[in-house]
């Protein structure tokens, strides 16, 4: 008898490895595999920060009025 591979984020069941990792990474593309037990994370360094811009002024009068550079 085959093994039968149960996608451990829903009852989808495959036939194959290889269907099974396709399967993961297409209909479960933002799940975060789980690390092994005992193995702690890298740290992660903080990002220097940079200097924010400030925000450009709302302009008024639309996406229409922007698109076409209504005056």
């Amino acid at each position: 008898m085959s093994e039968v591979l149960q996608c451990p984020y829903c009852v989808l069941r495959f036939s194959t490895q290889s269907e099974l990792d396709q399967h993961k990474a297409f209909d479960h593309p933002n799940v975060v595999e789980e690390e092994p037990a005992g193995v702690e994370p890298a740290p992660v360094a903080p990002e220097p920060s940079e200097e924010r811009a400030e925000p450009e002024p709302e302009q008024k009068g639309g996406w229409f009025k922007r698109l076409f550079g209504g005056g």
